[in-house]
């Protein structure tokens, strides 16, 4: 019966020692669940930093494209208008103007010039402006990238 009760009281006292061990580790165990929340909490803070920063990047390059958007708009609308007033001047003035491209092909010509050379718009259109002017063709070294 001694040998029982020695052996009851190892054994408790094992259990005591595996309780506080227990003990021990849940502690140890809830700190490191504390500290995980902590950092994930900072990351997300500095995500949320992050993205909000890069959401105001973003929306700055948006307005900016915008505005040079509209701004490329109006030089457009001017350069139209520019355009369309040139084409008035030349489509009214009383010598031939004509317009080629860098292939030396015709690509306009005002009604003077219709009359001039005795060609519809429409049948000169894209042909070779030494068709009108044959000693234009001698005169440049085709092709040229930008026509005299």
């Amino acid at each position: 019966a001694a040998e029982l009760a020695g052996l009851r009281r190892t054994e408790a006292g094992l259990q005591a020692e595996r309780a506080a061990g227990g003990q021990v580790a849940r502690e140890a165990t809830d700190k490191l669940i504390v500290l995980v929340a902590v950092v994930a909490a900072l990351l997300g803070v500095v995500a949320l930093l992050a993205v909000r920063g890069f959401a105001a990047q973003l929306a700055a390059a948006g307005r900016r494209m915008e505005r040079e958007a509209g701004e490329r708009g109006h030089a457009q609308e001017r350069m139209l208008d520019a355009q369309r007033r040139l084409r008035m001047v030349l489509e009214h003035i009383s010598e031939a103007a004509i317009a080629y491209d860098e292939t030396g092909r015709v690509q306009w010509i005002n009604p003077a010039g219709e009359v001039m050379f005795g060609r519809s718009r429409q049948g000169i259109g894209g042909q070779p402006i030494s068709l009108l002017i044959p000693s234009l063709a001698e005169d440049l070294d085709w092709p040229v990238t930008q026509p005299e």
